[in-house]
């Protein structure tokens, strides 16, 4: 096949020219196809960003479509794993997926149909729980807060000591939620009390209590960017 300029290809499309028809074709069916995945409710708080990620991912090399994971159903059949719509109709794994559900369990499934999930299950089964994060970090010898590791009954039972004031998170939080700081026992047992996560990690505060905190985000040993997070009341 020839070798034309994208202007010539445009004025042949216009023409109607069966070579760069073929030639668009061909460019098709080498890309590789991907979901953008979300659940419904995600994706409302989301949009904006998730349209970025549609944006950059349709190209020559890649198409990629969004993808509700409340529509998908998977498990086995005849013998085998599967995946189907809402409808019934059984799905093809997709060549990659971008998955901004919390769910392990499925990004395994899709693991072993054969896609390339971004993230993998494993770093979602470390990264979605506090506790597996700083049991993993703890290994990089890093500066980190003293931390209880702690199921609610035992945290219940107030019998530990760590210091005041200390900072509570459920281990399944994200967002920001589900993070208060509490300056003595009796906020603590509050503050666990009204929630309905069983595990949780509890953190000596590190300096002095305020109501922001830095996320930054490394690639390999590269710092890459940081969000300044606030607290709308402090605690």
């Amino acid at each position: 096949m020839k070798h034309h300029s994208w202007r010539s290809i445009s004025l042949k499309i216009l023409n109607g020219d069966p070579e760069v028809i073929n030639y668009e074709r061909i460019l098709k069916m080498s890309q590789i196809n991907g979901w953008l995945l979300y659940t419904k409710e995600d994706y409302e708080r989301n949009s904006v960003f998730a349209q970025r990620f549609l944006d950059l991912g349709n190209n020559q090399k890649s198409s990629i479509e969004l993808v509700f994971k409340d529509d998908i159903y998977y498990g086995v059949s005849q013998n085998g794993l599967c995946l189907s719509g809402a409808d019934g109709r059984p799905l093809k794994a997709p060549g990659f997926v971008i998955n901004r559900s919390i769910d392990p369990l499925f990004t395994r499934h899709l693991e072993k149909l054969g896609s390339r999930v971004f993230n993998s299950s494993l770093t979602a089964e470390i990264c979605n729980d506090k506790a597996r994060t700083y049991m993993e970090v703890s290994r990089l010898r890093l500066p980190m807060a003293d931390t209880l590791f702690i199921d609610k009954k035992t945290l219940m039972r107030g019998q530990f000591s760590l210091g005041w004031p200390a900072v509570l998170k459920t281990a399944g939080g994200r967002g920001g939620k589900e993070v208060f700081l509490v300056h003595s026992l009796d906020e603590l047992l509050e503050s666990a009390g009204n929630l309905k996560s069983e595990k949780f990690v509890l953190q000596k505060l590190s300096g002095s209590p305020g109501r922001d905190d830095v996320r930054v985000f490394v690639v390999g040993k590269n710092i890459v960017g940081a969000v300044l997070r606030l607290s709308k009341n402090g605690g």
